[in-house]
């Protein structure tokens, strides 16, 4: 997989982005926060409130988690158990390529700015555990990329959630 070189090699530890959680105890964050966060990690990011740029941003976040997980298989490899290495490659796959159900509904769905916000949130979630890479050890890996898997499928369900209401 080619992950390198397209994202920043260092991913700094920042605070939330969830109204409420902040970088510093007693402090409270906002989504204008969040999103500076995001464009700090992925400086070209693309942002959801642009219908033309949404494919692209889905794609900056799968490619971010992508290289973090590229670079967990390169460091444990010879440590995993082949059911936790076969996780780590539908992981990746995950990563690689896109959910077409959530990008037909990109496509067509008008979002709000909670929606947005709702999405937001997601990538950065994802991109908050994606820079604890480092940090995996081969026996917490599976309980990792569980956490990867369940926030995919919840950025999947705020578009869903979005069209169901309609």
């Amino acid at each position: 997989m080619g992950w390198r070189g397209i994202l920043p090699a260092v991913r700094p530890g920042l605070g939330g982005f969830f109204p409420g959680q902040a970088a510093v105890p007693g402090e409270t964050a906002n989504p204008v926060d969040g999103l500076s966060f995001l464009k700090e990690r992925i400086p070209a990011y693309a942002d959801y409130g642009d219908e033309d740029a949404r494919h692209l941003v889905d794609k900056q976040v799968r490619a971010y988690v992508g290289e973090a997980l590229s670079t967990i298989r390169e460091r444990l490899a010879a440590d995993l158990i082949q059911n936790v290495s076969e996780q780590l490659e539908k992981t990746l796959l995950m990563c690689e390529f896109s959910n077409q159900q959530l990008i037909h509904m990109l496509d067509h769905a008008k979002l709000s700015n909670t929606e947005i916000e709702e999405l937001h949130e997601v990538d950065h979630e994802l991109i908050q555990v994606a820079d604890r890479a480092n940090a995996i050890e081969a026996a917490k890996l599976d309980t990792y990329l569980s956490e990867l898997t369940e926030l995919f499928a919840r950025r999947a369900q705020a578009v869903f959630w979005s069209e169901d209401r309609r």
